[in-house]
């Protein structure tokens, strides 16, 4: 729902200021109350999980990526920190910025934003999760430079894209490596989080897999944490950001 409210504010021109903030508002207020009710039917027994519901999306005779969503008790609860949290945020903003020229805009990206973390969250496997894991940045650049007439903000929205472009290409290099060690030749690999966490205890055992590749390839995917969380020595956007 958040991506139906951007795509009504971004794509469609929806500029009139008090519809624009009822789509953004209402889309994760929904989205909210869905996580809500999908915690109530685990805590109660009637849903079991994990449940996992996807389609192919890339399919050809040693490669195929599912894409679609994964819910499991951490994905369940990082989705009410998103909703919730973001549903805080978006209320608030409704004064906050009540005068500013980009009202439209601005909650059009917020809405973009909220969608890019729950396909985080929600995500089958690696290639799905960077894809939202870019959206993020994407969405991160385009709010702090939401004031773009203000050359420090413009400036610091460029600073924050840059360094965790940066970041972001040791992320992906772990997961083609991830993905490269995930099956011996014969077998087809996978970059699918269940088929891992499966795999990956048998390829120890057999010698496939070492500890030392493993702890570098978690560090490689680590980079792509360190630059979203502004960690030294990827920090250096963040003090500039505040500037947006």
């Amino acid at each position: 729902s958040p991506l139906v409210s951007a795509a009504g504010i971004l794509l469609f021109g929806v500029s009139r200021r008090r519809l624009s903030a009822l789509l953004a508002n209402g889309g994760l207020l929904l989205s909210f109350a869905c996580a809500l009710s999908l915690f109530v039917q685990t805590r109660n027994g009637s849903l079991t999980l994990p449940l996992e519901l996807s389609v192919t999306w890339i399919g050809l005779p040693d490669f195929s990526i599912p894409f679609g969503v994964l819910i499991d008790r951490l994905s369940l609860l990082m989705s009410l920190v998103v909703t919730g949290v973001g549903s805080a945020i978006f209320l608030y903003s409704l004064g906050y910025m009540a005068d500013d020229a980009g009202y439209s805009r601005y909650f059009g990206l917020l809405s973009l934003f909220a969608f890019s973390m729950l396909a985080i969250v929600l995500a089958t496997n690696w290639i799905e999760l960077f894809i939202g894991w870019e959206l993020v940045g994407f969405c991160s650049y385009a709010l702090i430079g939401h004031w773009y007439e203000k050359p420090s903000a413009a400036e610091a929205g460029k600073k924050a894209f840059m360094v965790n472009r940066v970041a972001d290409f040791g992320f992906l290099l772990g997961i083609v490596w991830l993905w490269a060690v995930s099956s011996p030749i014969a077998i087809e690999r996978s970059v699918h989080f269940q088929s891992l966490q499966q795999r990956l205890p048998h390829l120890m055992e057999l010698g496939w897999l070492s500890p030392a590749m493993l702890t570098w390839i978690g560090l490689l995917l680590f980079c792509g944490v360190l630059g979203k969380s502004a960690q030294f020595p990827l920090h250096v956007w963040l003090p500039d950001a505040m500037e947006g």
